[in-house]
């Protein structure tokens, strides 16, 4: 995952004050050390004021890998200034600063000073924690729209959601394809900013935006980088996310596979072409992924909620998918062996698993393809008598339709309609199936067999 190097604020520096001057003489006696022997970082040494080494204390912290480029600052700025402000020497050790582990410092100085830049480096540490990167994408001819004359709409858009956003300056011009902008600040207010180009782009005549983070590298069949992230599904904004219904030919029609049936007014399809090869790739992937125990480890959900977006495998298949969840007994006493609803992402279907078989979906895996099962209703037609549909109207549904048999059809969309609280279309449209000579219109053939009746009746 991209992860930009991290800004502090001078406005985080601040002083102790006197409060802390009650436990100056426990510090003293507690961390009070001669002189150590100890391997520096030279871009990190700065002369400060000199020390009274008759009271001179040396305490050592760790530093979080996630903070320590905060805690360094832009050329050791922050570091240097935490320094000057209070009459202290840091230096850290056991590693060099670019590499991806935890570090230690080693703060000297007066028990004062060491006390207000422990604190310091505290406030420094919580803040940068509390921070997020995203990276999304969008289309390079969009570019312009996003950064906006002299630089104004790109600064707007992060003075007004509190986040910072840049598109680096290296891949502005001459780019095609797709152009990566970053995103960092608090969760929320990186949401607001991904919302505000979502909407930007959007009532622009041309807008095309992209959301997705670039792939890691692997090694194998892991990542380098595994950071669990929380994904709803009510809580995605942009419809990119979901596969459309969309054709190119004159006649409106499009190939798909129906890939799972509940009822004629109710069942999901997949678009025929390259997704469907790409849709089996991301499930070979997946599996080889999720087959680690170390990968598995890193993946477990420590919380689940309705509408959350994971990973699962289904019973009886060796597979893992993409998943979000229905329902579950949310109990005190839920336990891994708890049974949840889940609605796979990419067929249609639904199944129950266990609370320990769901597994947080790698953002490589979530982003990679859009969710590829379209709802969908059959156009024209409606239940005998008002009823529920018949088993037998179902079961011949499923038959003309090659369902699961990945066989295809022929769909024409009739009416798109936005989903609630998701950010996705369902369709109404019509289903031909070819044969031989003949297109059969499945609609108009469940009515002739008296399975149906005309919404025009």
């Amino acid at each position: 995952m991209f992860r930009p190097e991290k800004q502090v604020s001078i406005g985080l520096i601040v002083g102790l004050g006197a409060a802390a001057s009650a436990a100056l003489a426990a510090l003293y006696v507690l961390y009070k050390k001669d002189d150590e022997n100890f391997e520096l970082d030279p871009r990190l040494e700065v002369t400060t004021s000199s020390f009274h080494t008759i009271r001179s204390t040396t305490i050592h912290k760790n530093v979080p890998k996630e903070a320590t480029g905060a805690v360094i600052g832009k050329g050791g700025e922050v570091i240097k200034l935490v320094q000057r402000e209070t009459n202290t020497k840091i230096t850290f050790s056991n590693g060099h600063p670019n590499e991806d582990v935890d570090r230690i410092i080693a703060i000297k100085g007066s028990p004062t000073g060491v006390l207000e830049a422990d604190e310091m480096i505290d406030q420094i540490i919580a803040s940068a924690l509390s921070c997020i990167n995203k990276r999304i994408y969008i289309d390079a001819s969009e570019v312009g729209l996003v950064i906006g004359k002299g630089g104004s709409t790109i600064k707007s858009i992060s003075e007004e959601s509190g986040a910072k956003v840049n598109i680096p300056k290296h891949v502005r011009k001459g780019n095609t394809g797709l152009v990566p902008v970053e995103i960092r600040g608090e969760a929320a207010n990186v949401e607001t900013a991904i919302k505000m180009i979502d909407d930007k782009l959007r009532n622009s005549r041309f807008g095309k935006y992209v959301y997705r983070p670039p792939r890691n590298q692997s090694n194998g069949h892991s990542y380098i980088s595994f950071i669990p992230s929380h994904y709803n599904i009510h809580e995605l904004t942009s419809t990119v996310m979901f596969e459309k219904l969309e054709s190119n030919l004159d006649n409106g029609c499009i190939d798909v596979y129906v890939s799972s049936v509940q009822n004629p007014s109710k069942f999901y399809v997949q678009p025929c072409g390259s997704n469907s090869a790409e849709l089996d790739r991301l499930m070979v992937e997946m599996t080889d992924f999720y087959e680690r125990s170390d990968n598995r480890l890193k993946a477990k959900l420590n919380s689940i909620k309705v509408g959350d977006i994971a990973a699962a495998p289904l019973r009886g298949d060796e597979h893992y998918y993409r998943v979000k969840i229905i329902t579950y007994e949310d109990t005190p006493s839920i336990t891994d062996e708890t049974e949840v609803s889940v609605f796979y992402l990419d067929f249609g279907n639904e199944a129950i698993v266990q609370r320990n078989e769901l597994l947080v979906l790698h953002e490589d895996f979530l982003f990679k393809l859009p969710f590829q099962a379209i709802e969908c209703s059959l156009s024209g037609v409606l239940p005998v008598a008002d009823s529920d549909w018949s088993k037998d109207a179902i079961d011949y549904f499923k038959k003309h339709t090659r369902a699961t048999l990945w066989e295809k059809v022929f769909a024409k969309p009739v009416k798109a309609t936005t989903v609630d609280k998701e950010p996705r279309q369902k369709y109404l449209v019509e289903l031909i199936d070819l044969k031989g000579d003949t297109d059969l219109n499945i609609a108009q053939d469940l009515i002739e067999k008296g399975f149906a009746i005309s919404t025009d009746s």
